[in-house]
């Protein structure tokens, strides 16, 4: 690296020997002259002048703002000299530390050639174009990166540069809150289609509106942020929304409500808007010039840099990121990958069971959609194709349902998977060689975005034993980019994947609002239990104070309960038996009063009945085939006699006794009762006063400890999502040990549920 002593933020070189070798490979003239030139060419002669891989951090600094690093690639320019003569010219960037690289075997311009440059750079002239080749190939000069660790304001080299948005000392920024940004956009919707006359009986004008009960701010939304911006106020100046409505002197929530309405008129107040208007935050011009300036990056391309000012932290997640850089690259090979067996899948579906038939067919959008009855099911272990199950009664009665087919001809069964198949030693090449592809990427091996080293979190929930777990990072996959959630271990750490960025609370919230919190992520990698780390420290949790209690149904307590169930069978038993008398298809719809409102009939809607709705569903003949159907939810027709009688009669059922009313029998007055499932046996769970911490116990129950139930709860959750449980602690050990005897003693009392096949409904098709 040469020293730059003179606080230039670029050097130029006249390229020559290997760098003039270098721009003659990349440049765009010779490119279209010679279309065979390959990639590895291009890459060479980028690399070589330093372009494809920059090391230059450059620290971009504007007045009142917060100093934002880049990595600044050479740039390559054709210029004109003496006489006309054009010369390659490289402008090499100065880091923050006062260095840079030359190109190889380049002349380094005297300083009034280099003047010269910097002139025609800024103003342009002649008939050569001052665009860099760069340019011309899709190259950016610079994007965003992390701050060095060894930056120093003071002494670090700067490049300065105009604000994206310039303010003024009498301008003031106010950042609204994230759940308050889709009122402002159609407040100032409104006040563009309308002007001022439009708001101004909208409780926000009078929230906003300046002194002169006219002027408006501006509404700023940009991605991480939005803010609303004051220019030309004087220091002296109060604002509305700086107004201090001085309502702690208040004591009643009555008397503060009345004194906002008489500042904002009744029946324009609004409780909550009040609220998060009095929440928007005054912050200084640097977070506003910071947040301007990401957004500007975006419009020109260029990647904004990736950590915000320490300053800043509270606009951005902790543990949610966007891909950039590496990590982008690797999830984008990824998806390749995936794309890639899914096509194999499809050939080898093809070529097995021919082009699946059509189930239902949909419009939306004007774009029509299908799904398809497949026979190809796929089984994977570990992202590895293990065979296609063509038998399902191994796996009945979960999958009860689902059709068989024959396996292909020279197929073999999976000794250790009953019921699926996998080529045979004489099955044709061609399905063996597509068999073979079919395997997901190991994304655990994916480091860049998935870590190297364990991230192990620990769950902890009140009254119960923690349980450690190992966990990785998942990815959303969107139009345009990667979202990665990468979860804090026990110790509060966060992996962060390589070159990601800081995503903002605001572009969390927008995508959850759009997607929903159950968007299944495309990458995720299975949790599996591991023991607790050594340094977790814990306390045993107090079964005796706990404020979620389990109790065993036994003495007084049980018979309540059984009478309870009887008489809700009871009641239940009436429905059904009407429901099947009429010749409904078993659904049906009833009130907490009792009354029946609806029932539904399959196929057609029959006499004296009217259509309330239709919809698809299925159906399951006696030897377990599923049927698709057309359903029907019906209402009587009360303009016959028949509808009248079944009116009368779905209107005349009792109610259902409720689990409030077993909370009441079995004299609870502390408390909130509920029923839990607990190894085929129901347990009493009641839930603390949340004001008071009291708690009523059933009459004869039984307590049995609440941590002991949770954890063996949260093992059965872990096995049904086909998480490996955590192992238990000594102390957790003990307690079960003591607890097992309790449960053998009550086991003659309340025996355990008949556990048989259920009739459900399956998820296959008769075809």
């Amino acid at each position: 690296m040469v020293k730059v002593s003179d606080q230039e933020n670029y050097v130029y070189y006249r390229a020559k020997g290997r760098s003039l070798e270098a721009v003659e490979q990349i440049r765009p003239h010779n490119l279209m002259q010679q279309p065979s030139a390959s990639t590895a060419t291009v890459l060479e002669g980028l690399e070589t002048l330093g372009i494809l891989k920059p090391t230059a951090v450059q620290i971009h600094l504007a007045e009142n703002a917060h100093p934002r690093p880049y990595l600044a690639a050479p740039q390559v320019y054709e210029l004109p000299f003496t006489g006309g003569v054009k010369e390659y010219v490289v402008e090499v960037p100065v880091d923050y530390n006062g260095d840079h690289t030359p190109p190889p075997d380049a002349e380094k311009l005297s300083a009034k050639e280099a003047a010269y440059v910097k002139s025609y750079l800024a103003h342009g002239g002649g008939w050569a174009d001052p665009r860099p080749m760069n340019d011309a190939l899709g190259l950016k000069p610079r994007f965003g990166t992390h701050m060095p660790s060894d930056y120093d304001a003071r002494t670090s080299q700067h490049v300065a540069v105009s604000p994206a948005f310039s303010g003024g000392n009498e301008t003031r920024y106010y950042r609204a809150p994230v759940d308050m940004t889709n009122k402002l956009r159609k407040f100032f919707k409104k006040v563009e289609q309308g002007g001022t006359a439009a708001v101004q009986h909208d409780p926000l004008f009078k929230m906003l509106v300046a002194d002169d009960g006219k002027t408006l701010p501006q509404f700023s939304d940009f991605k991480a942020a939005s803010y609303l911006v004051y220019r030309n106020v004087k220091n002296y100046v109060q604002l509305p929304i700086d107004r201090d409505r001085d309502l702690g002197q208040i004591d009643y929530a009555q008397q503060q409500e009345d004194a906002l309405k008489s500042i904002f008129g009744d029946p324009d107040y609004d409780a909550g808007l009040v609220a998060r208007v009095e929440s928007v935050k005054r912050v200084n011009a640097a977070e506003y010039y910071w947040v301007a300036a990401d957004d500007f990056d975006r419009q020109i391309g260029i990647r904004p840099p990736l950590n915000p000012p320490p300053a800043l932290d509270e606009l951005y997640c902790e543990t949610v990121f966007r891909a950039e850089g590496r990590s982008k690259a690797v999830l984008e090979e990824i998806l390749r990958a995936e794309k890639d067996l899914y096509k194999n899948q499809k050939a080898l579906e093809l070529i097995l069971f021919g082009e699946p038939d059509v189930s239902d067919s949909f419009n939306v959008g004007g774009h029509q959609f299908s799904t398809y009855k497949s026979q190809f099911h796929p089984e994977y272990d570990e992202g590895k194709i293990v065979g296609i199950r063509c038998d399902w009664t191994p796996l009945h009665p979960h999958y009860q349902g689902m059709e068989n087919v024959e396996p292909p001809e020279d197929w073999v069964e999976v000794k250790t998977r009953p019921g699926v198949y996998r080529p045979g030693d004489d099955a044709p090449e061609e399905q063996k060689k597509l068999f073979a592809r079919l395997s997901y990427p190991d994304y655990k091996s994916f480091e860049d975005v998935f870590g190297e080293d364990p991230i192990i979190g620990v769950r902890k929930e009140k009254d119960a034993y923690p349980r450690a777990y190992r966990e990785w990072p998942f990815v959303h996959a969107l139009r345009n980019q990667f979202l990665i959630e990468s979860p804090a271990d026990y110790k509060g750490e966060v992996f962060r994947p390589t070159d990601s960025a800081c995503l903002s609370k605001k572009e969390y919230y927008d995508f959850r609002s759009m997607c929903g919190d159950m968007y299944e992520p495309h990458m995720m990698l299975r949790q599996q239990g591991v023991p607790l780390p050594d340094d977790y420290s814990y306390k045993r949790p107090d079964n005796d104070h706990a404020e979620r209690r389990y109790f065993l149904p036994a003495g007084q307590s049980d018979k309540i309960y059984q009478d309870y169930l009887k008489e809700k069978n009871k009641v239940s038993k009436l429905r059904k038996d009407f429901i099947k008398a009429v010749g409904g298809s078993g659904s049906y719809g009833f009130s907490m009063s009792g009354e029946i409102h609806h029932v539904e009939f399959s196929e057609e809607v029959p006499a004296n009945w009217l259509q309330q709705r239709q919809h698809r569903g299925s159906h399951m003949d006696d030897d377990g085939k599923i049927y698709d159907v057309t359903k029907f939810d019906c209402v009587p027709d009360e303009s016959t006699d028949e509808g009248r009688k079944n009116a009368k009669k779905m209107r005349s059922f009792p109610a259902e006794p409720t689990q409030d009313d077993l909370q009441q029998r079995l004299g609870i007055t502390y408390g909130r009762l509920r029923l839990d499932d607990y190894q085929g046996r129901t347990l009493f769970r009641i839930d603390a006063d949340s004001k008071t911490g009291a708690l009523t116990p059933p009459p004869g129950a039984i307590e049995l400890p609440s941590s002991i139930i949770q954890w063996q709860q949260a093992d059965m959750m872990d096995k049904r999502c086909g998480i490996k449980p955590p192992p238990m602690s000594e102390e957790l050990k003990e307690d079960i040990a003591a607890f097992q005897k309790k449960i053998e003693s009550c086991a003659k009392k309340t025996p355990p549920k008949k556990q048989g096949p259920k009739k459900g409904k399956g998820r296959g098709n008769k075809r």
